[in-house]
């Protein structure tokens, strides 16, 4: 089975800033389907930031946030062998994701703000997001047996 190789548009090949700026805009990584809700305002809204220009990612501070959250949850498996706890595994992303936007919401004058969410990854999140200290959120882990945990059963 072979590829096919994409069609030439030579129509297509246009040059310059404005072009530059639409490249920019739609061949990018990230797409959204919109089109079908009925509320105008609503497509124009999402259109409208489809296509500004992205703001500057704090690449430091989000290499930090996700290293910080692996690390936490590499010492909950190691001191806490056995004991459930539903680990932020595999979605480590999800912390730099809700300090975005807990900033942006603070930003435009949110007061309160209320996360819902399943047991994955709810220690990182209260640790790392909520600002628990993370003594409290393990002080439940503390009186743990890891041998009656440890997944074996007994009749």
């Amino acid at each position: 089975m072979g590829f096919f190789k994409p069609l030439k548009h030579p129509e297509l090949n246009l040059t310059g800033s404005v072009a530059e700026e639409a490249r920019a805009i739609y061949s990018g990584t990230i797409g959204a389907e919109f089109v079908h809700l009925p509320e105008q305002e609503r497509r124009a809204w999402i259109a409208d930031r489809m296509e500004s220009r992205a703001s500057a990612v704090d690449q430091q501070r989000i290499l930090e946030r996700l290293i910080r959250a692996d690390l936490f949850e590499q010492v909950l498996q190691a001191r806490y062998l056995g004991a459930k706890r539903f680990s932020l595994e595999g979605v480590t992303s999800l912390i730099p994701l809700l300090d975005s936007l807990l900033d942006v919401a603070g930003e435009t004058g949110a007061q309160e703000s209320v996360i819902a969410m399943s047991h994955r990854g709810r220690l990182n999140v209260m640790v790392h997001t909520a600002c628990k200290p993370a003594h409290q959120v393990v002080s439940g882990f503390e009186d743990v047996d890891p041998r009656r945990r440890a997944g074996s059963r007994r009749c």
